[in-house]
């Protein structure tokens, strides 16, 4: 087999020989292109996922210390005579939280109450969190998402309440 290739290269010509060799080439770097980039794309992309993670590891981390200060004192608490929705709005405006969308809605036997909320601090929506949940509220969603600069917070709150 190696002889008849031999023989089959030896009588083409240089020119026709230097074309089979420059196309081989191409097609071999142009696999080797193929193969590499899909690959190099998966490492870019888990190399932004790294390095999110880490970034979202760190702020849970720095969360450990507000975790640590919401330890449940509601016993100590009193609950205070309002009626739910104005409850929720001064608890809000305590923490320094701008409420926007606040609706209510009956379901069933409870009142389901969302709201979106913003703030500067992201550990004053968590702390709203608490303090709701001491005056008999339940977390039914949350959600909070970091604004468009570093000290900008918003998010979307529903509780609900029976009775």
């Amino acid at each position: 087999m190696s002889d008849k290739f031999l023989q089959f290269w030896s009588n083409l010509q240089a020119r026709e020989q230097m074309t089979i060799v420059i196309g081989s080439t191409l097609v071999i770097a142009t696999a080797l292109f193929l193969l590499f980039s899909g690959l190099w794309e998966v490492r870019t992309s888990l190399i932004q996922e790294r390095t999110e993670l880490i970034e979202e590891r760190e702020w849970m981390q720095e969360q450990v210390v507000l975790t640590e200060q919401l330890t449940n004192n509601c016993r100590e608490s009193q609950f205070l005579a309002l009626g739910n929705s104005e409850l929720l709005e001064l608890l809000a405006s305590r923490n320094q939280l701008v409420l926007a969308n606040f609706r209510e809605s009956l379901i069933n036997n409870g009142t389901t109450y969302s709201m979106s909320v913003e703030s500067n601090d992201g550990n004053s929506i968590l702390s709203f969190i608490h303090q709701s949940a001491c005056q008999g509220f339940g977390l039914a969603n949350v959600q909070i998402n970091i604004g468009d600069s570093e000290s900008s917070y918003s998010g979307q709150v529903e509780f609900s309440h029976e009775g």
